[in-house]
């Protein structure tokens, strides 16, 4: 029998969810909004998705499915410690939303 022992001591190490608390809630939350104002915005024919890989009018389920599937994608792959750049993203796809909402009568 062949053994084989680590040089690398394997027991400090700890796998845990390595995002502020607040930063995940912030990054699931502005995620719900652009899926809200996104949904709003395609009701009226004048407005279309820019999103290719969801298409430019996908139904409430497929904008819903896009987010869950990105959304822990970046969750468990983004290789820094914080959300930040991944949150600004999204805010800046919120803020145009509505922008787009209020240029064509559609915000509240």
């Amino acid at each position: 029998m062949i053994e084989y022992k680590s040089k690398v001591n394997l027991s400090s190490l700890q796998f845990s969810n390595r995002y502020p608390q607040e930063e995940l809630y912030y990054f699931w939350a502005i995620n719900a909004i652009d899926v809200w104002t996104t949904n709003r915005g395609l009701k009226d024919p004048r407005i279309y998705e820019v999103n290719p890989i969801v298409g430019k009018d996908p139904h409430l389920d497929r904008l819903i499915l896009f987010k869950l599937v990105w959304g822990n994608l970046i969750i468990h792959t983004y290789e820094k410690d914080n959300l930040v750049f991944p949150n600004t993203l999204i805010t800046m796809a919120v803020i145009n939303n509505f922008i787009v909402l209020e240029e064509n009568g559609l915000i509240f």
